[in-house]
């Protein structure tokens, strides 16, 4: 198992997670582990990062020689960027001069092995602002269209008592943003200025995976 930063907390809960999905103590997260990235959403969400990955080689090729291991990306059509999330940083290219903007690393981030669990996200909001999440901690960070970098730290309002990260985050048509826990699938209404995120019940039933698709929450 490989870690960016691996917490006594997130050793827990990772720990009390996964004992119970391979125990048969909770279906649903034993669901989520075994058909992780098979729903429907994932097969969107891949489909669409293998394309930019193919469009792209050249340019990730070239920066990213010593950092291939690529968890997410993320396109920003209107101001023509590329955000790429790997395990140890993020990289932002400009998709019309096909330059390198920025190399950003995450102060005391945290993962997990994705063998173990959904992946960290990344998902970009409407003034161009993106949001990483760990998949152990309940944090995320926050990154400027001007690059300057800031942490979210949230606490979790739900009666399963978990302190887990996310594995996916996904901005809603009004702006509400929501993650799902990075195991057992759980989906969480994210209030940055509260700093807290509440466990909701999704109106369409979740088949596993590790994608939000927007337009279903809220």
């Amino acid at each position: 198992m490989s870690t960016s930063r691996f917490t006594r907390a997130g050793r827990c809960a990772l720990a009390i997670l996964l004992t119970a999905a391979v125990c048969g103590c909770s279906n649903e997260g034993a669901t989520v582990i075994r058909s992780k990235l098979t729903s429907e959403n994932d097969k969107a969400i891949r489909s669409s990062e293998t394309a930019g990955r193919a469009r792209y080689a050249d340019l990730l090729d070239k920066h990213q020689t010593s950092d291939r291991h690529v968890l997410r990306m993320r396109a920003d059509e209107a101001r023509h960027r590329l955000w790429v999330l790997t395990v140890e940083r993020v990289y932002v290219y400009d998709t019309e001069a096909l330059t390198l903007i920025r190399r950003i690393k995450l102060p005391d981030w945290s993962m997990v092995d994705v063998d173990f669990m959904c992946p960290p996200d990344i998902v970009l909001d409407r003034r161009g602002t993106a949001f990483v999440s760990s998949n152990v901690e309940p944090r995320l960070f926050q990154i400027g269209p001007d690059f300057e970098t800031s942490e979210h730290q949230l606490r979790l309002i739900s009666g399963k008592q978990l302190e887990i990260g996310f594995g996916s985050l996904v901005f809603e048509p009004d702006g509400s943003l929501f993650g799902m826990s990075a195991v057992a699938g759980l989906v969480f209404r994210i209030d940055l200025a509260g700093a807290n995120a509440t466990e909701v019940v999704s109106p369409r039933p979740r088949t596993g995976g590790c994608a939000l698709a927007p337009g279903t929450l809220s």
